[in-house]
């Protein structure tokens, strides 16, 4: 599974406060709720439009070949609820901490690396490029 199957240590310079701006929190904000998003739909391809760099190269292959990972996504997550704990911004994009909490009341943690893009139309796109399951309950 996406979030679970990759063990990654974040080792990230921070940036100072100053740099912080609430525009590039609300950008990484919606990558993580259209990620997420997909995770509950099951939609591959959604998943595949917000993640990049390592996380990527790992999951392709799974994505892309395995028909019934949707459908496994979709049951794993359905009615289980997102919630953004912690971003903090870094030299080479924003480190994050989510907390997935399932209907039963067992939760995940999770933290995210997500790095800048820039857009070709203009604009800037943030995606997940690195994560690491911290703890759970199940």
């Amino acid at each position: 599974m996406i979030l679970t199957g990759i063990a990654v240590i974040f080792s990230m310079a921070v940036m100072s406060p100053s740099t912080v701006f609430s525009s590039d929190d609300d950008l990484i904000r919606a990558s993580l709720k259209k990620f997420f998003a997909a995770l509950q739909s099951g939609d591959v391809t959604a998943i595949e439009s917000v993640i990049g760099g390592e996380l990527l190269e790992e999951t392709s292959v799974l994505l892309r070949n395995n028909k019934e990972y949707g459908d496994y996504l979709r049951s794993y997550y359905t009615n289980s609820e997102f919630q953004v704990e912690k971003i903090i911004h870094v030299t080479d994009g924003a480190v994050v901490d989510v907390s997935v909490i399932f209907e039963n009341g067992d939760r995940e943690q999770f933290t995210f690396l997500l790095a800048k893009k820039q857009m070709p139309a203009g604009g800037d796109s943030w995606h997940i490029v690195k994560q690491k399951r911290l703890s759970s309950d199940s």
